[in-house]
Formats: C-alpha cells, structure tokens, sequence
C-alpha cells in the first residue's frame, strides 16, 4: 500500500480539548488543561441528548401491596412489575426513565409517590397512573440513604441528615437539618432515626422535625451495614472488627447509649429486612432468623439460589430481591416464598436486561447486544422513548452484533459465532452458529467472511458465504486478546493486546503478521481505517485513561504514530464523513479533514463511567450508544454537516463510477491489470453472478435479474481479492 501524504500536522494541544502527546496521565488522574476531564460532567458540546431505553441489571426494588406492584430499579430506567400472581410476574409499564443508575427505591402509598435516588440525586414520581407516570420534583441534597414516613422524607449522606415535608410532593420544602448526623444507613422509628456510619450507630431525635438533634452516639467496633427496628432493638447486617459478618444486635432502650449486645454470626450480608417476628437476610437466597426472644435471634433456614442480592423488600410471606448477574448469578427481579421460615424457596424470577455493550441500528430498529440478556431488539419509531419489541436470548453471553443486509451476526461469548435472519426484526430467525474455541467478543464483516475477536484464542476468520453453514477459515492467536478489526484492501487491522496488530489478508487461510504498533499499559479497544491512516481507541481497564491514537500507516509493516490524544477511556470508533465518532465515558465527534491531528468538534457525557466496556453505532448525525448497565442512550450531533466522503483511490484497481447505481448496468472502472473478473454476492453472501473484465476498458455488469439491494463486487486474480460495495434503488 502506498500514498502522497500531502501534510502532517503535530501540535500540541492548547486551551481546552483532550490532552496530545506529551501531557500523558498517570491512570485515573485528571488530564491537564482538559474541562471534559477535570469535572465528571462537562457541559455538552455542540450535541443533544434524543432519548433513551435505559434498562439493565436492577439495583432497587419497593412494594405497592394495594396494587400488586413491585418497582424495580432496571440500569438508569424503573420497571413497574404486576407480581399479583408472584410466580408470572408480567412488566406493566417502564415510562420512568432517568440518565443515571436507580440504587434506592420508596414508595408512599399515601399519596401514589415513587421516591428514588439515581447517582445520588433524589426525585420524586407520581405513579398514580403506573403506564403514564409524571415528574414531581428533585431534592436539593445527594443521598445515601432515605425513608419515607408519612409526610416527612428523611435523607443522609456521609455529612448531613435532611427532614423534607412532603406532604406536596411536587414541592418539597426542607424542614431542618443536621450536620452531626452524616450517615450510609437509616432506619425510622416513631420520633427516632437511627443511623450507621461505619462503626458508629447515631440517634437522632426528630420530635421537632425543624430542629433534628442527635441524642445519642454508640461506638460498637463494629460495621454497619443496612438497619431495621423491632421494639426497644436495632438489627444491622453488618460484620465485625475481625471482619465476620452477622446480624448485629443493637440494645437502645436507652437512646442517649446504644450498646452492641449482642452478634448473630451467619453467611455475609448487606441488607437485612423484618416482619415482625422474623428477620431476613439475603445471601445468594434469603437466611430467615426468628427474633421471638429480642435481641437473640435464631437460625430458621435458607435458601440457596444463583442470585447477588443488592436491595430486598418484604411482603407477606415472600422477600423480593433485585439481584446482578456478577460472575455465575443470575441478574433479574427474584421472589422467594418464606412462610416456612425453616424451607424458604424460589417462587419465580424475571429476568431484566443486562449489559448493554454493542448496537447495530437497522432501519427504524436497534440491535442491542446485552451480554446475558441476549440482544434486544428496539423499535426507534419514537427515538425519544424506544420500545423493545422482542429478545433474541443467549444461554452465554452477546457481547456484538454486526449486520449485513438481512443477517445480523452475533459474537456470542462461549456459545460461538450465532447468525439470524432480520428481514422482519419482529420475529428474528436463527440461520446458522459455529461454535468456536476462546470468548467471542467482536464481530466484523467484510465480503463474505466474518472476522470474530475472542479473548483466549485471538482471531477466527470465518467463510459467512453461506450463512446457513459458516466454516472456519483460519484462526490467528499469535495475540490471544482481540477486540476488533477493521480490513481494508488485502489488511486486517486488528484492535488487540495493548495496541494495533496488522495482518496481510490476501489469502484468508494464512494470515500473516506483518506490523504493530503498542500504547504501553493500554489496552486496544476498536480501530477505524482509511486510506493511510488508523484511528486507535485505547483506555486502561478498571480507570478512566484512555484516548484515541492516530497512526501513519502508509506502509502496513511499520505503522507509527502522527498523533496521541489522552482523553477519556475510549472504546469504540466510526467513521462518518470527515468526522471521527469515539464513545468510553463520553461520546466525542473529531473533525479530521486533517487526518494526522483530529479536532473535538462536539461531545456529550454519558452516564456515568463504571469501567465496562460500551459500543455505539452512528447514522448520520445520530449516535446510539450502548452503555452497560444503563442500556441504549441517542444523542444527536448538532451544526456537524456530515457528508459520505469519498474514496480518494480506488481500492484494489478498481472503482465504482456510480453509486447508487441507475439505468441498467453497473459501472467499473478497472485499473489494475491483475483483475481478471468480477464476482457478485448478495447481501446474504451468496454467489449470485461472475463477469469477465476487458482490460482498458469501462466494464459494464447488466443489473437484468437482480432485485433491489445491496451487493458486494469482488475482484479475482492475482494476489488479490478486494470488494466494493454497489446499492441497486427501487
């Protein structure tokens, strides 16, 4: 491959933007002289946020027991789940949609209000009509914790205690505070609040709910993690200063010297729930304790199930859990029946989404691929407020999805490569699978064949002809550890290791290494290619470093780089027009008419960053992010002309001189002299048609016979085998 590189540009950076070369960052340090990274939330730039369907692993659940509801916190969204029959639980509406991560939930039956707190903010919802909730209000105050009692809400954090009236819950008023009293945990009883904050339980007196005052401290040498109130005792899950977990007995009859009487020891736990005459703790299944005699609680039973409880209410007799599917668990809404305290058992579980890491949109539908929840399928008719219309489920996990015309191809963890028919996304049908050695994590397509990235095994290149059979090619794991690849001419560039691998392609069933270029202490996580150059996305895994790398790779044996930006964590890149779309912990759009030195033209943050990877998808000037467990954000680029660029040399010899294509044939420029035919594949990869190429002449293919679509000319001969792609209007 070779190219006139008419300028290349090194500057460093000044003023605002991502920081060049130069000024590298230690790991999860601020980049200097950077406002998108020295605040968590910088302003947009040029770029709006559309909407969202932001649902995944549930950290929340509440009970409305009049009417049958339980809310759960999905990802950044709440799902309101009919659990009147609790062994069908059936979704009845998820209106409620926020930007950030639900982890606490109440309900106040009183007046139909849903109180929950997303990255710390409270806000309240009418939810007296469940399919069409509104917006109340926001407190003014981040929260660790609160309860609802009433008309008061009453909310800590690690340094103040809070008491709103909310008997109007579309205006809050503040009551009174109190900075002594800054707690994780709360529990509510008559005119006493008790709070944890690590070793200390606090006794706050609200009597006068103007003037909070705390009445007692107790050092119990002993953590404190979630509360309940039975009679004159408080119960924590907690452990002690040796680090063993039990419930914590906590004597108050004397509020002013709350005493640790007494520790329970049991299986780990950080919630605990109470029904009067039972306590109930959730690990991996409900332990039910009976507290007959206060203060001396005695083992009843458990019950063992794949499930990681992080937020449990009780109703009745049964314990309902929001559980995330971290290592073998199983992610979803779980409801356990414990009216034989000593045999508490499964009643039902509804699975939620998961993590949502890859998009492909296809017309008016998304493609989410959601890891354990399997890949979503969305309809964007209201790109405000997508629906889902239907689930392709995984026994693994989808990690990708890539679509070509009517077939959508899913890397599918463990369960291999796994190939649909969508030509009705309503009703997806399940074609072909291979099953393949190593995590499948990436799928990229190019002609007939499937590039997949694994994780253990490297790169699968996979013959897609017929997808109804798809046949491993080759398999490259020279580097175990691929994330995406990107081909152009007879070049895969690969996204792996710690940087950029290249391979020569030319024969697909021995590719051979020929170049790379590494970012110490970085991982590679996607590359886009064009012409001379390649764009790098590197982040470092478990922090938020990261950037975009712009490499010369006018001679694939020796890529280097012309530019290095430090950013944010980046994972995923798209070429649309002269821009550069990167999404990791913000989505930011480059300009690079200057190849060699991209400009930050607009960027919007995303929900917030917890180190998992995220994917997106780009049309036009939409931008589908898939964002972990906060499910699909739509952000818009605004101002941004985005054109098609187009090629400025013909790949392989040979070119397209119209496209779309109009009349009755299909148009070639050939200048290569090793192209001795042309092959035609439809969209499904299927030989569909060869012609004869004439040397210095126009090469004209008659389109008579071909329906409307997209295919896919690749030349023969020689070394070489490149492609174009031809549209065929209606």
């Amino acid at each position: 491959m070779s190219c006139l590189i008419l300028s290349v540009c090194l500057l460093a950076a000044a003023g605002p933007g991502p920081a060049r070369a130069g000024l590298r960052p230690e790991c999860g340090n601020p980049m200097p002289g950077s406002v998108l990274t020295d605040s968590p939330w910088p302003e947009p730039l040029n770029m709006r946020f559309v909407g969202s369907w932001p649902f995944g692993e549930p950290y929340a659940v509440t009970v409305d027991t009049a009417r049958a509801l339980a809310f759960c916190g999905s990802g950044a969204g709440v799902m309101a789940i009919d659990i009147a029959d609790p062994t069908s639980p059936t979704l009845r509406s998820d209106a409620i949609r926020c930007r950030e991560l639900v982890r606490k939930l109440a309900y106040n039956h009183a007046d139909s209000t849903l109180f929950l707190s997303a990255q710390g903010r409270t806000v309240l919802w009418d939810v007296g009509n469940v399919e069409s909730p509104s917006y109340l209000a926001t407190l003014d105050i981040q929260s660790s914790d609160f309860v609802v009692a009433g008309t008061l809400c009453f909310v800590c954090n690690d340094r103040d205690f809070v008491i709103y009236d909310v008997s109007d819950p579309s205006n809050p008023a503040r009551l009174g505070s109190c900075s002594e009293a800054g707690a994780r945990d709360m529990a509510v009883a008559d005119s006493l609040v008790f709070l944890g904050a690590g070793w200390l339980l606090k006794v706050v007196s609200v009597a006068d709910p103007t003037q909070p005052t705390v009445v007692g401290v107790g050092n119990l040498r002993a953590d404190v993690a979630g509360l309940v109130v039975e009679g004159s005792w408080v119960y924590s899950a907690g452990w002690d200063e040796r680090g063993r977990h039990g419930i914590l007995c906590i004597d108050v009859s004397d509020p002013s010297e709350p005493r640790l009487d007494y520790i329970e020891y049991c299986e780990h736990s950080y919630r605990i729930g109470n029904t009067g005459q039972l306590l109930v703790l959730p690990s991996h299944g409900p332990q039910v304790f009976d507290i007959s005699s206060p203060g001396r609680p005695s083992y009843r039973g458990c019950c063992r199930a794949p499930v990681c409880e992080l937020d449990i209410c009780l109703w009745d007799s049964l314990m309902f859990a929001a559980s995330v599917g971290w290592e073998s668990y199983q992610h979803g809404l779980w409801a356990f029946e414990i009216s034989d305290p000593s045999n508490p058992a499964v009643v039902s579980r509804y699975a939620t989404p998961h993590k949502a890491g890859a998009v492909a949109k296809v017309g008016p539908f998304a493609l989410l691929a959601g890891r354990r929840g399997g890949i979503r399928i969305l309809d964007l008719s209201d790109m405000a407020n997508p629906e889902e219309v239907n689930v392709i489920t995984s026994d693994d996990e989808s990690y990708d999805v890539a679509v070509e015309g009517a077939l959508a191809y899913v890397a599918d963890g463990n369960g291999g490569l796994r190939i649909f028919d969508i030509s009705n996304p309503l009703e997806p049908d399940e074609i072909g699978s291979l099953s393949l050695t190593g995590t499948c994590r990436g799928v990229d397509l190019h002609d007939t064949l499937a590039f997949v990235a694994t994780v253990g095994r490297g790169l699968y290149i996979v013959d897609v002809a017929d997808p109804a059979h798809p046949e491993i090619v080759a398999n490259w794991d020279s580097t175990p550890y691929v994330r995406a690849t990107e081909i152009q001419g007879h070049y895969a560039f690969l996204a792996a290791g710690e940087g950029m691998h290249v391979l020569d392609i030319s024969d697909p069933s021995a590719p051979r290494h020929v170049g790379q270029y590494e970012y110490e202490s970085y991982d590679g996580r996607d590359v886009a290619v064009r012409n001379c150059y390649a764009w790098v996305a590197f982040c470092c895994s478990g922090c938020g470093a990261g950037g975009l790398g712009t490499l010369d790779i006018s001679d694939p044996a020796d890529p280097h780089p012309v530019d290095t930006m430090y950013w944010h964590a980046s994972d995923e890149t798209d070429l649309q027009g002269d821009y550069l779309f990167l999404t990791g912990r913000e989505v930011g759009v480059f300009d690079i008419t200057d190849p060699a030195n991209p400009e930050l033209v607009a960027s919007h943050a995303l929900p917030y960053w917890e180190s998992e990877d995220r994917g997106q998808c780009v049309d036009g000037n939409l931008v589908f992010c898939a964002c972990a467990d906060k499910g699909l954000h739509i952000y818009e680029a605004t101002g941004i002309d985005i054109k098609e660029r187009e090629a400025t040399s013909p790949p392989a010899g040979f070119c397209l001189l119209e496209n779309p294509v109009f009349g009755n044939a299909i148009r070639l420029g050939i200048s290569a002299p090793s192209v001795s035919g042309i092959s035609i594949y439809n969209s499904t990869g299927r030989l569909v048609g060869e012609h004869a190429v004439v040397q210095g002449r126009e090469t004209r293919i008659p389109t008579r016979g071909l329906a409307a679509g997209t295919y896919f000319l690749r030349a023969n001969g020689g070394n070489a085998a490149s492609s174009l792609k031809a549209l065929l209007p209606d």
